[in-house]
C-alpha cells in the first residue's frame, strides 16, 4: 500500500471515529434530559479538531491547555497558547483544521435525530481579530481570508459549524411539521376512568378515544428509573409491577405531559401526550404504527 493510499484511509478512519464519539456524546446528554422530563430535548457536542494533532484538541477543546484552574478569557488564551506552541514550525499545508459541531434532538421514546455542522479553517501562526471567543483569533476561514475573530456577526452565523448544524435541524423539523399530528391532535380533551373503573382513558381533542390498562402505561414509563439512560433499554420488569396496580392521582404537567403517582409509590414518570397518543393500542393506531 503506498504512502499516499495509507493516509487517505487514515484520515477517513479519524473522520469516522470523531463522528461516532461527537454523536455519542450529543446523544447521550439529550437522551439523559428527555427520558427524565419526558420532552423534546436539544443537545450538542461541539469543538475544534487538527489533522496535525490527530483530531485533538476534540473533546479537551475547551480544557486544552494545562490548568484547571483556568477560565473565560485567561482559559481561551492559554488554550490558543498552547495550540499555537504544538504547532510551531508547521507549514500552512499541516494546519489544517475544523470546527464541529454535532445536534441531537431526542425524544423520551429514545428516538434521536443527529445533524452535523462543520467550518473548515488553517491554524493561524498568530492571533487576529478581536471578535468572537475560544479560538476564534488563530482559526483562518480560507474562504474569506479572513480570522473567525475578524468575521462580522452575519458573517460567522454563516459560516459557523453551530450555525451549518442548527440550520439543518431547522429544515428537518419544516420538512416533519406536515407530516406529524397538529398540538390539538394530542392535547387530552378529557382524562378520566373508564365507566367500569379498570382502565383510564383519555378523550383527545380531534375526537379520538384512547383506553389504557393501569398496568400497560406503568410498565411504559419513561422515567430514567425505568430505562436505562445509556441504552434505552427498559429496567423495569414485568414482575416489578403488581397486576393490580393503579393510579392514585394524574397531573397535569403544564400542557405537555401526564404525571402517574402509581400505588406501588412510583411518580417519577412524566408521560408526553406525544408518548400516551403513541401507546393507544387501538386498531386505528395499530394499524396506523404498521404503516409508518
Amino acid at each position: 500500500m503506498d504512502k499516499r493510499m495509507k493516509v487517505m484511509i487514515g484520515v477517513l478512519a479519524f473522520a469516522l471515529c470523531v463522528f461516532c464519539l461527537s454523536k455519542a456524546n450529543a446523544a447521550s446528554k439529550a437522551l439523559y434530559y428527555a427520558r427524565h422530563f419526558g420532552l423534546w430535548t436539544l443537545a450538542d457536542d461541539s469543538g475544534l479538531e487538527v489533522y496535525a494533532l490527530d483530531g485533538g484538541p476534540g473533546v479537551r477543546t475547551k480544557r486544552f491547555a494545562p490548568g484547571d484552574d483556568l477560565e473565560g478569557t485567561a482559559r481561551d488564551q492559554a488554550n490558543n497558547a498552547h495550540l499555537l506552541a504544538l504547532l510551531e514550525g508547521r507549514p500552512h499545508e499541516d494546519r489544517g483544521a475544523r470546527y464541529v459541531c454535532v445536534a441531537a434532538l431526542a425524544h423520551s421514546d429514545g428516538s434521536v435525530s443527529v445533524f452535523r455542522g462543520e467550518a473548515p479553517g488553517v491554524v493561524l501562526e498568530q492571533a487576529r481579530g478581536g471578535r468572537g471567543f475560544g479560538y476564534d483569533p488563530i482559526i483562518l476561514d480560507e474562504a474569506s481570508g479572513k480570522s473567525f475573530a475578524e468575521l462580522t456577526a452575519a458573517e460567522k452565523n454563516d459560516r459557523s459549524h453551530r450555525g451549518r448544524a442548527f440550520r439543518a435541524l431547522g429544515e428537518a423539523l419544516k420538512k416533519a411539521r406536515g407530516s406529524t399530528m397538529s398540538r390539538d391532535a394530542i392535547t387530552p380533551d378529557k382524562v378520566a376512568p373508564t365507566e367500569d373503573g379498570k382502565a383510564l382513558e383519555i378523550r383527545w381533542k380531534d375526537g379520538h378515544r384512547s383506553v389504557y390498562e393501569p398496568r400497560y402505561l406503568r410498565l411504559n414509563c419513561p422515567c430514567a428509573g425505568c430505562v436505562d439512560e445509556m441504552t434505552g433499554r427498559r429496567t423495569l420488569l414485568p414482575s416489578q409491577v403488581p397486576e393490580g396496580i393503579y393510579p392514585t392521582a394524574i397531573h397535569y404537567i403544564g400542557r405537555y405531559a401526564l404525571q402517574f403517582v402509581w400505588s406501588d409509590g412510583h411518580d417519577t414518570g412524566f408521560h408526553s401526550f406525544e408518548t400516551l397518543r403513541k401507546l393507544c393500542t387501538c386498531s386505528e393506531c395499530e394499524a396506523r404504527g404498521k404503516e409508518g
